[in-house]
C-alpha cells in the first residue's frame, strides 16, 4: 500500500478556489458570526453511507454525495474518511512522516494526541493546492477489525478570516470511533454483475474494491491479485477533455513496470461517454514478477466528474477473466 500517494488523493480538498473562499469569507464572515458563534453544540453523532465510523460532526457540516465522508459548502471545508482492515494500521502510522509527507506537498506537520483514550495517530499539516492553501487535521483510529483515516481539510481563509473555529474540529475528531455495523450504502453506481469478484471494500475516499476473495487485504503482503475497482471523483469539476484525461491517469498508474498500450478507443457504457484503454504491465511480488493486463475506462458523469473503473488480471488468466471482466463492466450503472 502506497500511503502517503493514497493521503494525497483521498485528502484532496474539494471544488472551491483561493478567490472564491475569500471572497466568500470576506461577505458571510459579519452576517455569519451570530450563527457561528452560538454553534458550539456538536450535532448527534452520525456515519457517513457506508461507513462504520460514528462521528459528531460540527454544525453546518452534511454528509457528501460525491465522497464517504461530510462537507461544509460555506467554509468548502471537508471530512473524508477511509477505511481499511485493522492490520492495515500500523503499515499507514509508520507511513506518516515529515520526510514522505513532505514530498507529497504535505507540510509543516505537527504531531500531537487528541483527548482520547484509545490508541491513535493524530497531525496537523498543511498543503498548497490549486484551489489554494488547507489546513489538514488528520486521524488514524482502530478497533481488533478495522482501521479509518479521517482527514478534515480547512480552507486557510475561512480559518485567518474566523469563518470556522479549528476547536470544532478538533472536537469532532474526539469524537470519532469505529462501531460494529455500517450504515447503509449509498454509492452513486451499480454493478449488476461480478462474477467471480465479492465487494471488499472502500480503497480511498470513493474508491471501491472487488476481489475474488472478498478482502480488501491480501493473504500475503505484496501477493498480485485479480481486481476491480470503481472509482467515483470526488467532485463534480468538468473534465473537458475525457480522452486527455484517461491518458493522464493511465501513465499515472503506480506499481506496476513495463507499462504499455495494447488498444484505445472512445466508448460508451450506460449512456456515458468515456474513453477505454486496455494494456500489458508487470507487477513485482514477494516471490516472482507477474505480467498483468489492465483495463481502464474513464467515463464522463452528468453533472460533471468522472467515474474510473479499472479491471486487473494475471496475464496467465485472461482466456478465463477476460469475458469475466466485459461482464462486470456491461452491468455498470450510474445512479442519480
Amino acid at each position: 500500500m502506497n500511503v502517503i500517494a493514497a493521503i494525497k488523493r483521498i485528502s484532496a480538498p474539494n471544488r472551491f478556489t483561493r478567490t472564491g473562499i475569500a471572497t466568500l469569507a470576506a461577505l458571510a464572515v459579519v452576517a455569519a458570526s451570530c450563527l457561528l458563534a452560538g454553534a458550539d453544540a456538536m450535532a448527534k453523532p452520525q456515519k457517513a453511507p457506508g461507513s462504520r465510523v460514528s462521528i459528531e460532526i460540527p454544525e453546518y457540516f452534511e454528509v457528501s454525495k460525491l465522497f464517504n465522508g461530510f462537507m461544509n459548502t460555506y467554509t468548502g471545508s471537508t471530512i473524508i474518511i477511509v477505511e481499511v482492515p485493522g492490520e492495515a494500521y500500523s503499515e499507514m502510522a509508520a507511513g506518516f512522516t515529515v520526510e514522505a509527507l513532505a514530498k507529497k506537498g504535505i507540510t509543516k506537520v505537527t504531531k500531537s494526541k487528541l483527548d482520547r483514550k484509545d490508541e491513535h495517530v493524530f497531525f496537523t499539516a498543511e498543503q498548497e493546492t490549486t484551489r489554494g492553501a488547507y489546513y489538514k487535521y488528520i486521524l488514524l483510529i482502530r478497533n481488533k477489525q478495522h482501521a479509518a483515516l479521517i482527514t478534515a481539510n480547512m480552507p486557510r481563509a475561512s480559518i485567518t478570516s474566523g469563518l470556522f473555529d479549528t476547536k470544532k474540529i478538533l472536537a469532532s475528531l474526539t469524537t470519532a470511533k469505529l462501531e460494529a455495523e455500517a450504515a447503509p450504502s449509498n454509492d452513486p453506481f451499480k454493478l449488476g454483475y461480478l462474477g467471480p469478484f465479492k465487494e471488499a471494500g472502500k480503497l480511498r475516499a470513493s474508491a471501491k474494491l472487488y476481489t475474488e476473495s472478498g478482502s480488501v487485504m491480501p493473504a500475503k503482503k505484496g501477493e498480485v491479485r485479480n481486481a476491480v475497482i470503481v472509482a467515483p471523483s470526488i467532485n463534480q469539476i468538468n473534465v473537458p477533455d475525457i480522452t486527455a484525461f484517461a491518458k493522464r491517469a493511465w501513465g499515472s498508474l503506480p506499481g506496476y513496470d513495463n507499462l504499455k498500450v495494447n488498444t484505445e478507443k472512445p466508448i460508451t457504457i450506460a449512456g456515458l461517454k468515456g474513453y477505454f484503454i486496455e494494456g500489458d504491465a508487470t507487477r513485482k511480488s514477494p516471490d516472482a514478477v507477474v505480467p498483468v493486463f489492465i483495463r481502464q475506462i474513464l467515463l464522463e458523469r452528468k453533472g460533471g466528474g468522472y467515474f474510473r473503473l479499472m479491471t486487473i488480471g494475471k496475464t496467465a488468466e485472461r482466456a478465463k477473466l477476460a469475458p469475466e471482466f466485459d461482464k462486470i463492466v456491461a452491468s455498470f450503472t450510474p445512479v442519480s
